[in-house]
């Protein structure tokens, strides 16, 4: 198994429709195994093909609830009701947004032996597997946020976060974010430099705790 290199937003190839896998071989096992190794890597729950640049149809999931599946040629075949979901994306670090996602979805997809799997699910499982499927069609989240996708850090503070070491981290995500944003000739001044107040803050209470 090995980690991958994930792609992150601006790069073209999370922008493809991504073709159906044809034969599922030792190959196609042990890209599962390595979409997996990638993903808890880095603390995600979920992976698709296109994120580590393979434009095939998979996707891994493990919503850490007992959830685990490896799809291949996922298709959902039935979605129910509606509720909003506040999403990132290993693609897109240090963001999140609010999209509208189906409550309950049935999907159908082969398994890495090559077996049918027929899957019901709902709530957080639900939002995964539309998450992951959509980057099949070079569909991002970010592309269906109701208002727009904003720092994650805003979002852990309106929570009531007070870890200093996540804080912390969470600026180092905000910031690798927007350098990709910037690469993909998107650039916010006052973005930066909230990033860097936010940065000395985290410093100062770390020092004041030590």
């Amino acid at each position: 198994m090995a980690i991958r290199n994930i792609r992150k937003n601006g790069d073209e190839i999370l922008r493809v429709k991504c073709k159906p896998v044809r034969e599922i071989n030792d190959g196609v096992r042990r890209l599962v195994e390595d979409m997996f190794e990638t993903m808890y890597a880095a603390d995600g729950v979920g992976l698709a093909a296109p994120q580590i640049g393979i434009v095939r149809q998979i996707v891994v999931i493990d919503d850490r609830e007992g959830g685990k599946f490896a799809l291949i040629n996922p298709v959902i075949t039935k979605a129910e009701g509606e509720q909003e979901s506040c999403e990132g994306c290993l693609s897109l670090p240090g963001y999140r947004g609010t999209v509208k996602r189906p409550q309950k979805v049935a999907v159908e997809a082969l398994d890495p032996d090559g077996n049918k799997l027929e899957l019901e699910a709902e709530s957080y499982l639900a939002v995964i597997l539309c998450h992951e499927i959509d980057h099949l069609s070079g569909i991002l989240y970010k592309d269906k946020v109701k208002l727009s996708y904003i720092p994650e850090v805003l979002v852990y503070m309106s929570h009531g976060g007070t870890s200093t070491n996540s804080l912390g981290a969470y600026v180092e995500s905000m910031l690798e974010g927007h350098r990709a944003l910037k690469e993909n000739g998107v650039h916010f001044a006052w973005f930066t430099d909230l990033c860097r107040v936010f940065r000395v803050l985290s410093q100062f209470v770390t020092a004041r705790g030590e």
